[in-house]
């Protein structure tokens, strides 16, 4: 079973989607998922140095008390499913772009990027560490095992630049505006960090072998 996981390292609501997914496909791996994972910039506008988080969340929300109830509602959530978050620590908003790059690469290597993707979310949101700096992206990289000088002379490159935000810009058109969205077999889509029960529709469906039409998108 075909998976793509549209998600962006700068969404809260993306790392609670990644780990209510594993929950669902552990206990339904009789399907033998196969997940990958795509670009989607909720931000691409950021300049590559990032941007101050502070006044990047007093525009976009304003009162600083919604903002207090939002992030303690995403905490709470995170403990749920053994996430720390520790938004308090994060100084910078950072342009995604080279973190989804990054994982582009370690996917075309052959191996699992899985554990790529879930260490650029745990840095950014349980460690409060910049992903738009490149020596930061290659300390992960090298975390996950992958080689670190191969990936900083990837960085480097303009590789995958473009057909990342190609992809970005279709998917856009395509009608997915919000992340996390779960997109199964190429034809069952599922938007939002659902929790596990909501997926068992679409799962069931796939036991079956019930026909749909395939989505219209870059996937």
């Amino acid at each position: 079973m075909r998976v793509d996981v549209i998600s962006d390292f700068v969404c809260p609501w993306c790392y609670v989607g990644k780990r209510r997914l594993e929950r669902v496909l552990e206990r339904n791996g009789d399907l033998q998922p196969v997940v990958n994972w795509r670009a989607f910039q909720l931000n691409s506008g950021i300049p590559p140095g990032g941007v101050d988080r502070a006044l990047y969340l007093a525009r976009k929300f304003g009162d600083s008390t919604r903002i207090a109830k939002m992030q303690g509602h995403v905490e709470a959530v995170g403990r749920e499913l053994g996430i720390s978050f520790a938004l308090e620590r994060i100084e910078r908003v950072p342009n995604s772009l080279n973190a989804h790059r990054l994982v582009r690469w370690a996917s075309g290597l052959g191996g699992d990027s899985g554990e790529l993707v879930e260490m650029l979310f745990r840095s950014y949101f349980e460690e409060g560490l910049d992903i738009g700096e490149l020596r930061v992206l290659c300390e992960v990289a090298q975390a996950a095992g992958l080689s670190r000088v191969e990936a900083r002379r990837f960085l480097l490159s303009d590789a995958e630049r473009a057909p990342l935000m190609a992809e970005d810009r279709e998917m856009k058109r395509s009608g997915i505006q919000g992340v996390p969205c779960f997109i199964f077999e190429g034809r069952y889509a599922l938007s939002g960090a659902q929790p596990a029960e909501a997926f068992d529709p679409i799962l069931d469906i796939i036991r079956q072998g019930s026909p749909a039409p395939a989505i219209p998108s870059a996937l």
